[in-house]
């Protein structure tokens, strides 16, 4: 999240930015959004909002979920996988 500011000592915002759901989408999923699907994402977190549960990791992955094209999510799990299988490459060849 980004930094939290106070407008004064009585009052708390919770910010959170494009670039949160882009950083989020990217190190919590592997997957790559664009900054107009981040954008999507903040409007259905804040048109979903619920107090109790307030904006939290769970919350972000479902709202990207929603958002995301299925395909995109194939072509992440194909790097993942990709990279996964070059990791073992490089180590099998070390033996």
């Amino acid at each position: 999240m980004s930094d939290t500011y106070t407008k004064d000592k009585d009052t708390l915002v919770l910010a959170w930015t494009s670039a949160d759901i882009v950083d989020h989408a990217y190190h919590n999923m592997n997957l790559g959004i664009s900054l107009e699907e981040a954008r999507k994402v903040l409007r259905l977190l804040e048109d979903s909002y619920d107090s109790d549960s307030g904006i939290n990791n769970f919350s972000i992955a479902n709202a990207i979920e929603e958002i995301v094209s299925p395909l995109d999510w194939a072509d992440g799990l194909r790097s993942w996988v990709e990279s996964v299988a070059n990791t073992n490459n490089t180590f099998n060849t070390q033996k």
